[in-house]
């Protein structure tokens, strides 16, 4: 009897720590989907709902060329190969080429503007087509080629690379300046962003050869349509001055500028 009491007792206490686990708010294996939070909603009361939440310092706030690499417009205009064209080093352990595609992108998509050659020399197609491209143009090379290792090793390569003037517009009071406006301007509307609901942002805007800010447009949302308008709007409202970009000849021109937004991105 007494042998049947224990059994039972240890049977109770088994059961009231499997009920006070299904109780505890904090499994390891509970995934919570966070869905972005309009500006105009109250946060839910549950301590879980601020997990995801970033800080306005952890986001990025950025203003440049659409892609990191680029080449001047005089130098592109003067490309013999796709060598000339390519980040320096790029190309230093490559020892043949079999083909090589240059395309005009359309932001980061390739168009059916492309023409190809059999090695890395530019085919007079292949050389119009760049020339045709203005100062803030965006183009794509894409090769298969062998190393210099002897070993018959294929591979191949891709760059996305942007376009730009000999020299690029200058924001007058210092890029520090600028980040510290769009940082300004965007704090509040910035807290409602959590992890799981960030996307890669984007602005695309103009500066004039007459050093003011035009054709501002949202490229990539930030997975927030309020933050998306706040950032559409820091850019038309940019204090300051700019000093405009110009060509190899000395003459003004305009040039097209990337704003980036909370995470990097394609």
């Amino acid at each position: 009897m007494r042998k049947n009491l224990l059994l039972l007792s240890l049977l109770i206490a088994g059961l009231s720590f499997m009920a006070f686990k299904l109780m505890t708010p904090n499994e390891s294996n509970c995934k919570i989907d966070a869905t972005p939070i309009a500006s105009n909603q109250e946060f839910s009361k549950s301590p879980l709902s601020f997990i995801n939440i970033l800080k306005p310092e952890d986001l990025l706030y950025k203003v440049e060329s659409r892609f990191l690499a680029t080449i001047s417009k005089t130098d592109l205009d003067n490309a013999k190969t796709i060598i000339d064209i390519l980040p320096k080093g790029a190309t230093d352990l490559i020892d043949s080429y079999y083909y090589a595609r240059v395309s005009i992108l359309d932001d980061h998509v390739e168009t059916d503007r492309r023409a190809m050659s059999n090695n890395e020399v530019l085919t007079t197609e292949q050389i119009n087509l760049i020339q045709s491209t203005n100062d803030s143009g965006n183009i794509y090379i894409r090769s298969d080629y062998e190393n210099k290792s002897g070993l018959r090793d294929y591979n191949y390569l891709t760059y996305f690379i942007s376009v730009v003037p000999d020299q690029q517009a200058i924001y007058n009071d210092g890029y520090e300046a600028l980040i510290k406006h769009l940082k300004t301007k965007s704090k509040e509307d910035v807290k409602v962003i959590t992890k799981d609901g960030l996307k890669a942002g984007k602005v695309r805007f103009t500066v004039t050869k007459e050093g003011f800010i035009s054709n501002v447009s949202l490229t990539s949302t930030s997975g927030y349509e309020s933050v998306d308008k706040v950032l559409v709007e820091t850019i038309e409202t940019i204090p300051g001055q700019w000093t405009p970009a110009s060509n190899g000849s000395g003459a003004k021109v305009d040039q097209e500028l990337v704003f980036f937004f909370g995470v990097e991105g394609c």
